[in-house]
């Protein structure tokens, strides 16, 4: 499947008509709220997540971005590798293959920007 596609109908397993149907009435009220977006992107994780086998690899970083998510004040590769016990190394060629990006890249992405301010 890596850069290529398929239609939706035909991935095996999949209830495309009951996910069509679902992801149309998550988005009917107001196609630009960002709470539909959510809901209607939880809907497709779900359904195709279903489908996924549960890899040790994969599950790992799961819990790794779920980490992430709980620890905001974390900046480096090597905390992240500490917190699950990798080298860094490890961490990457995992990281990479796994998700496509660098933990550094994963790290930075899920930080909000530099340039937002908060006026109190």
């Amino acid at each position: 499947m890596t850069d290529g596609h398929v239609d939706i109908d035909e991935v095996p397993g999949l209830d495309a008509p009951g996910l069509v149907r679902r992801v149309r009435e998550a988005m009917s009220g107001d196609p630009t709220d960002a709470a539909a977006h959510v809901v209607a992107i939880a809907e497709v994780e779900r359904q195709l997540g279903r489908l996924l086998p549960d890899e040790e690899q994969g599950l790992v970083v799961n819990d790794l971005i779920e980490w992430l998510r709980e620890h905001p004040e974390v900046d480096q590769v090597a905390d992240l590798a500490d917190a699950f016990g990798l080298g860094e190394r490890t961490l990457q060629r995992l990281v990479l293959h796994r998700v496509g990006i660098t933990p550094k890249w994963l790290i930075q992405r899920r930080r909000p920007p530099c340039w937002v301010w908060h006026v109190a």
